[in-house]
């Protein structure tokens, strides 16, 4: 395996940290007044440009992945590795949040804990962003079958979610459906075998190509909204076509910025930390409806979790920390 530069390292380091301060402002609740200033900013932002967020780390785990593909072993090895970096952090989380948000000791059966902490598979887990590694752990699992013929992979996968958005906006609460959508990800399966095609191929993108993605990213963006506010459900698959354009200009045109490792280690902790902050933030009064309030969530939920993140690095053990964080 040949290593990648430390000027590529950094840049995958930084815009994984921009991507989970993206996850948060995901969360924050929603607006409940179409055309009000918080109800903008959540479509424009939380449910627009932030989309973005878990289709970059899905490809940036198919790349690293992908490029260990030519060695004796590699699936064995990946296998062990992810129990250790994203399945233990998943039972460790939901754990604490089902406990946490489960207090009524009479609910702590078998059955209750057992799902609480595995997750629903016909819905998210306790802890909702974790869906992520769920449907990740299982891409990892399928990787054999999707590593041969990358391109026509790539491309059938891409053509299956067309078809998947379509059908799932037709008949969301059909079981399988759920089943595909919330714990197998199909949706998302096309960005993952991206990474893994990135890995083997150099693919350069010009400065006059992320700009027109951009703009053709804003253009969709703008319909988007502007059909929104007047009422209209729009398709879920304008995604499949807003996110890859937005990935593009992202990841070419976004400044480079020179973040400290003690920095860019906080993206998995915050990541998994930010939605604990909602068991807090539903108690408050706040109007997200205003720009202020909803401001004002997306700020707490980062800070906290910022702030968890740091107390639980200066009381705990290393090994303690390393074992919750999946060695991160």
């Amino acid at each position: 395996m040949k290593s990648i530069s430390p000027e590529l390292s950094s840049r995958i380091s930084s815009l994984s940290f921009v991507c989970a301060c993206m996850v948060v402002l995901i969360h924050v609740p929603v607006p409940s007044t179409t055309g009000s200033w918080g109800w903008y900013l959540s479509s424009i932002f939380s449910y627009g440009v932030c989309l973005i967020s878990v289709p970059f780390f899905f490809i940036i785990s198919g790349f690293f992945l992908g490029r260990h593909l030519d060695e004796d072993g590699w699936y064995k090895k990946a296998l062990k590795k992810r129990v250790r970096s994203l399945l233990i952090p998943y039972i460790v989380f939901n754990a604490l949040y089902w406990g946490l948000t489960h207090v009524d000791f009479e609910l702590w059966n078998m059955k209750n804990i057992v799902v609480g902490i595995v997750g629903y598979p016909f819905g998210y887990p306790s802890l909702g962003p974790t869906w992520y590694i769920r449907s990740l752990l299982i891409f990892v699992a399928l990787s054999p079958l999707l590593s041969h013929r990358l391109l026509l992979t790539g491309g059938g996968t891409f053509i299956v979610a067309i078809f998947f958005l379509i059908l799932s906006d037709y008949n969301p609460d059909l079981k399988i459906i759920k089943l595909l959508k919330y714990t197998f990800s199909i949706q998302n399966l096309f960005y993952f075998v991206t990474g893994l095609i990135l890995s083997k191929r150099n693919l350069l993108v010009s400065q006059s190509l992320a700009k027109f993605a951009a703009a053709s990213a804003f253009v969709i963006l703008i319909f988007k909204v502007y059909f929104e506010s007047r009422g209209f459900a729009i398709p879920t698959i304008w995604r499949l076509l807003f996110c890859p354009l937005t990935l593009i200009a992202f990841w070419k045109l976004f400044p480079k910025v020179n973040m400290s490792e003690n920095i860019t280690a906080l993206a998995f902790p915050i990541f998994l930390l930010h939605y604990f902050s909602l068991i807090v933030l539903t108690k408050m009064n706040l109007d997200y409806n205003s720009a202020f309030g909803f401001i004002g969530g997306y700020a707490f939920m980062l800070i906290s979790s910022l702030c968890v993140s740091f107390l639980i690095r200066r009381i705990l053990p290393d090994k303690i920390i390393s074992f919750m964080f999946g060695g991160r």
